[in-house]
C-alpha cells in the first residue's frame, strides 16, 4: 500500500483534499519521533545505568573487593542483557519493517540513522568480535543514510 493509498478516503489520488495529505504527513511524523523518543527514554536509562554499574565495578576492583565485584559483575550482565534486548527489538523493527517501508528520504534518513545509533549503543558494551561487528554496522547505517540525506538537503 502506498502513502497516497492509505490516507483516508483517498482523496489525495484526486488532488481534493491536500488537507488531509498533510494532517496524514504530520501524524505519521508525530508517530515516528513518538517511537523514536519512546525508545531512546529506555535506552538512554539503561545506558546510564551501564555507565554508574561499570564505574563500581572499577572501583571496586581497585579495592580487591572480590565479594562486590562479584555482584556488580553479575549486575552489569543484567543490564546489558536488557540493552541487547531493547537494542535488538527495535532494530528487528526497523530492518523488517520501518526502513523497507519508508517512502519519503526524510523517514529513510531518520530510520537508518536510528539504525546506526543502535548499533552505537551496542558497541559501547560489547566487547571483542561482537564490537567490532556492532560498530561496523553502525558505518554500514550510517553511510546508508548518507546519499539520501544530501538529496533531502538539495531539495
Amino acid at each position: 500500500m502506498t502513502d497516497e493509498e492509505s490516507i483516508p478516503g483517498s482523496s489525495f489520488r484526486h488532488g481534493r483534499n491536500i488537507e488531509g495529505y498533510v494532517a496524514f504527513e504530520f501524524t505519521r511524523r508525530n508517530l515516528r519521533n513518538l517511537l523514536s523518543v519512546a525508545y531512546k527514554n529506555v535506552i538512554g536509562s539503561l545506558r546510564a545505568a551501564w555507565r554508574i554499574v561499570s564505574f563500581i565495578e572499577q572501583k571496586e576492583e581497585s579495592r580487591k573487593n572480590e565479594e562486590h565485584v562479584v555482584l556488580v559483575k553479575d549486575y552489569r550482565s543484567k543490564v546489558e542483557s536488557e540493552l541487547s534486548d531493547v537494542c535488538a527489538s527495535i532494530l528487528q523493527l526497523l530492518d523488517s519493517n520501518l526502513i523497507p517501508s519508508a517512502s519519503a528520504s526524510e523517514s529513510k534518513v531518520f530510520y537508518l540513522k536510528m539504525k546506526g545509533d543502535y548499533h552505537r549503543y551496542l558497541a559501547e558494551f560489547k566487547v571483542g568480535d561482537e564490537r567490532k561487528a556492532a560498530a561496523e554496522d553502525t558505518m554500514l547505517a550510517y553511510r546508508a543514510a548518507q546519499p539520501s540525506s544530501l538529496t533531502e538537503m538539495k531539495s
